[in-house]
């Protein structure tokens, strides 16, 4: 019987999910970093107001709150509305737990969605209402575990001709089961993905390409334990 060696069996994602500290000062000072990167690269200091922030925020309701409907201080709702990024209209966060979905309900003006990433806010363009300025597609696995995920929510955003955006992909590069992960071969593993290599194209025909900017940002993981350490990769169109 064949056995695989390389890689020991993953936790599931939503049980990842569950164990890692969203308010953690080390994701917390990671945020501030992708908003000045943002800033930077976009030239504004927030999202114009008919712009979206989307993303998998995990909780973001302070149950300790009597009186009920506020936002987790540190959680990256509070954090992005502070920091003057976005409004409280302006956040979408997405869940697959149902308890913390239940939960994050209860906090007013932001939306809140349980489901896939992806499916949801492809449900979301069918409205017409979809207008993303930032997409935070914060994974909790190596690059490789679900390689075809991050090349999909590209080539959605590029298919919709998605314009003024910054598209970030956090991910695993080394956990204490697993030896570093080559991120220098990423970007041409990456780009030489055939959605990615479509999306790029595209974005070039329609003219207003996609940019993008080197791994810049590592940070070990905010999980029990802080075994893990994660990169981030930045796409934009302008």
């Amino acid at each position: 019987m064949r056995t695989n060696t390389l890689r020991p069996r993953s936790p599931d994602a939503a049980e990842v999910q569950q164990r890692i500290n969203y308010t953690c000062h080390k994701k917390v000072a990671w945020r501030d970093a992708v908003i000045n990167i943002y800033r930077k690269v976009m030239g504004q200091n927030s999202l114009p107001l008919d712009k979206q922030y989307w993303t998998m925020p995990n909780k973001i309701y302070d149950s300790s709150f009597l009186m009920g409907g506020r936002l987790l201080r540190g959680c990256e709702f509070d954090q992005i509305t502070r920091s003057g990024l976005v409004q409280p209209e302006q956040c979408h966060g997405v869940e697959r737990v149902q308890e913390i979905y239940d939960n994050n309900l209860k906090v007013p003006l932001v939306h809140s969605y349980l489901g896939d990433f992806l499916d949801t806010m492809d449900e979301a363009a069918g409205s017409k209402a979809y207008n993303p300025g930032v997409v935070m597609y914060d994974s909790v696995e190596f690059p490789d575990t679900r390689e075809d995920y991050f090349p999909r929510i590209m080539y959605f955003l590029t298919v919709l001709d998605i314009r003024d955006v910054l598209l970030v992909w956090n991910f695993v590069i080394k956990s204490r089961f697993i030896r570093d992960y080559e991120t220098s071969d990423l970007a041409d593993k990456v780009h030489g993905h055939d959605l990615v290599e479509l999306s790029l194209l595209k974005a070039q025909e329609s003219g207003c390409p996609w940019d993008w900017l080197p791994l810049a940002i590592s940070y070990s993981g905010s999980g029990k334990g802080h075994q893990s350490t994660m990169a981030t990769a930045f796409y934009y169109r302008k």
